[in-house]
């Protein structure tokens, strides 16, 4: 009987599910957290960093909309930037690092899918600033995250995935062991 029930609802799943789901094109900006070039001058440091845009859909679409807008947030470190198209975009800059900078990377060809770089992003830090006001917020749509911070020391010297995988195996011996010991009173 359970063979039969399992059989009804796999088959009705497969007849109410789509056969074939048309996805829109999503688009996911990336910034690294590390700079491809870094340079020292007397106001500070000039940290370069590439912006990327990825493409995601069906096979053989196309993004007809050739324009990213990136809208920047910068810490108190942060004194000037500047933005850079890369390849066939263009790039206009409005706005400063006091209220927010925006860059807007545009491009007259079609876009297909995949990763692309759009451009870059040249800041310039302070050198006697502490690193946690070097972060630098950034967001496209609804898209949005923070790069060039540093990561938080968390005291933990040994990875969460070991300790978990020590208490999953101590607990997997525990109850084999258990149902196949048995005690004896002599």
């Amino acid at each position: 009987m359970k063979k039969v029930m399992v059989s009804l609802i796999v088959i009705c799943l497969m007849l109410i599910a789509p056969l074939s789901v048309l996805a829109d094109v999503r688009v996911t900006p990336s910034i690294p957290n590390d700079p491809t070039t870094q340079k020292d001058n007397d106001k500070g440091f000039v940290k370069t960093f590439p912006i990327y845009v990825e493409l995601t859909g069906d096979e053989g679409e196309t993004f007809q909309d050739s324009n990213f807008k990136f809208e920047f947030d910068f810490g108190p470190a942060i004194t000037n930037f500047n933005c850079d198209g890369y390849g066939e975009y263009e790039v206009e800059t409005t706005g400063d690092v006091q209220t927010g900078g925006t860059c807007t990377f545009s491009t007259a060809s079609t876009i297909g899918l995949g990763k692309a770089q759009v451009g870059t992003i040249s800041v310039l830090i302070d050198k006697n600033a502490a690193d946690s006001d070097c972060t630098i917020r950034y967001m496209l749509g609804e898209a949005s995250s923070v790069f060039n911070k540093t990561n938080p020391d968390t005291g933990a010297s040994v990875p969460y995935e070991i300790i978990i995988g020590g208490l999953v195996l101590a607990a997997g011996a525990y109850v084999v062991t258990s149902k196949k010991t048995k005690l004896f009173k002599i």
